[in-house]
């Protein structure tokens, strides 16, 4: 109704009203998820990014989405005053190259559930040559069955 771009920032905006609240109960609850460089591929709002940097003051990251998206993101990033620890990266993460920022632990949120396994296998093979070496990959995602239709969460999520 409003345009492709408008209707995309929405969908971003309720992307970030989702997790932006999650995001700082989920990740002290993760066991081992520490790293000195974070990879947010996908970063949409960057709401992940913020609350990892907010729990690892000594950390970095870089965020990686298509340009429309990062700019969004950068808004968030410069309000919370985190610019210095951030990389903003554009691009498409089916299309173009990850960045090679030797990272060692890459965040993979909100993508699985919308890509056939044969994508995923690509994204994930895309994300583990670009790790430092050790580097992990934390997937954040809802599982879906094979029909693509359940459960409801992802399906409308999608």
């Amino acid at each position: 109704i409003r345009g492709k771009e408008k209707d995309e920032e929405a969908f971003i905006e309720a992307m970030n009203d989702l997790s932006e609240p999650e995001a700082g109960k989920v990740l002290p609850s993760v066991r081992g998820l520490k790293g000195n460089h974070f990879l947010d591929v996908g970063c949409g709002p960057g709401s992940w990014t913020l609350a990892y940097l907010q729990l690892n003051p000594s950390a970095k990251a870089t965020l990686f989405d298509r340009p429309h998206v990062v700019s969004m993101a950068e808004k968030r990033i410069q309000a919370a005053g985190l610019s210095s620890r951030v990389d903003l990266v554009p691009g498409d993460f089916y299309k173009d190259p990850l960045p090679s920022v030797g990272a060692d632990l890459a965040w993979v949120s909100a993508i699985a559930h919308q890509n056939s396994r044969e994508q995923n296998r690509e994204l994930f093979a895309k994300v583990f040559a670009v790790l430092a070496p050790g580097g992990q990959i934390a997937i954040r995602d809802i599982v879906m069955e094979e029909s693509r239709t359940a459960p409801l969460g992802g399906a409308l999520f999608a």
